[in-house]
């Protein structure tokens, strides 16, 4: 199903959208975390709520990698 955006921005939050991907995505600029690590910066996330944000990112930037291969 493909989506339309008006603006980029749009596109973006519905990429990165969810209820922890920003903070996780905060957290990781610039750095790299173990798990545990960055389940101790965000710790109202539950374990199985992380690792299925993680998830979803993994698959996000994967895709974005793919899409840019393609363009370029």
């Amino acid at each position: 199903m493909n989506k339309e955006f008006n603006c980029p921005v749009e596109a973006t939050i519905s990429l990165i959208g969810g209820k922890y991907k920003s903070v996780i995505l905060f957290h990781l600029m610039g750095k790299t975390l173990r798990y545990s690590e960055l389940h101790k910066k965000i710790p109202k996330a539950t374990d199985k709520m992380l690792a299925q944000q993680l998830r979803e990112l993994e698959k996000t930037v994967t895709l974005l990698m793919l899409m840019i291969q393609r363009r370029w």
